[in-house]
């Protein structure tokens, strides 16, 4: 089964921005586990 470069493509950019909201969500909850810490 032969993909299209498109296609390839926007897979590319759909994982690419999966994996940065997921970089940024995970640096939020490590920066409230270090506020939470604090605060205890």
């Amino acid at each position: 089964m032969r993909l299209s470069s498109t296609n390839m493509q926007a897979r590319k950019m759909l994982f690419a921005a999966i994996l940065s909201i997921c970089a940024s969500s995970l640096k939020k909850i490590s920066i409230y586990n270090e506020e939470m810490i604090v605060a205890l």
